[in-house]
């Protein structure tokens, strides 16, 4: 009776202990995953939407561009360039600037002695342009250009007479262009173009925007990786 008696203290012993051990384990709370840093994906989070997707070319050109236009209802032939960052063989992102080279007469009276004056054009800015099927000899492309220029009737003969430069005059131009492309070789292109610019904020005597918006055409070559 007494054997009995201790293996029965003994098992109920080891149960009373083990009780708080298994009921501390069912009431333990559960563990908590460790916060993840802001701005960082999880594997399972979805890929973020870009504009360009996949392998990314790049590339680049510059050259020199030759435009004719009217001002004021005058010939008029502007110089200057362009240049940009090319991506993915068809868009650009980059600038571009042109000026009238030779002399454009003022309007009459704007001036104290107008026949020693000429008048001063120039704009440029951000340039952009997407080339449609780029791998073909003859292509094409559309692009605009976004920025500003100077508009000054310069004193080109001096004379004690005649004062100094008439006042400047800023002014905002945006410039939408059509093109048609040509791969000479593979580093050098030659592009065909047809644009519109469109002038705004022109405040100088006997010049206002529609003296220097109009159409426009000319040529350019390009030089570069594209």
């Amino acid at each position: 009776m007494r054997r009995i008696s201790l293996s029965s203290f003994a098992i109920g012993a080891l149960l009373a202990a083990g009780a708080p051990t298994a009921l501390a384990q069912e009431n333990a709370p559960a563990s908590i995953a460790p916060a993840r840093p802001a701005g960082v994906l999880d594997a399972t989070d979805p890929e973020p939407q870009t504009l360009l997707s996949g392998t990314v070319s790049h590339g680049g050109f510059g050259g020199p561009v030759m435009g004719f236009t009217t001002i004021r209802g005058q010939a008029a032939l502007l110089m200057g360039g362009r240049g940009g960052w090319l991506i993915n063989h068809r868009l650009v992102v980059g600038g571009g600037g042109y000026g009238v080279t030779h002399r454009l007469d003022v309007p009459g009276g704007a001036t104290v002695a107008d026949a020693d004056y000429q008048t001063m054009f120039g704009y440029g800015g951000f340039w952009t342009e997407y080339i449609v099927a780029p791998s073909r000899l003859v292509h094409g492309s559309v692009g605009l250009l976004i920025g500003a220029g100077s508009l000054k009737y310069h004193r080109f003969r001096h004379s004690p007479m005649v004062g100094g430069d008439s006042d400047d005059d800023a002014f905002f131009a945006l410039d939408p262009t059509v093109a048609v492309e040509l791969n000479v070789v593979s580093f050098m292109r030659l592009a065909l173009f047809a644009n519109y610019r469109l002038v705004w904020g022109v405040d100088l005597t006997g010049m206002d925007n529609g003296d220097l918006s109009g159409i426009g055409a000319g040529a350019m070559l390009k030089f570069g990786r594209f």
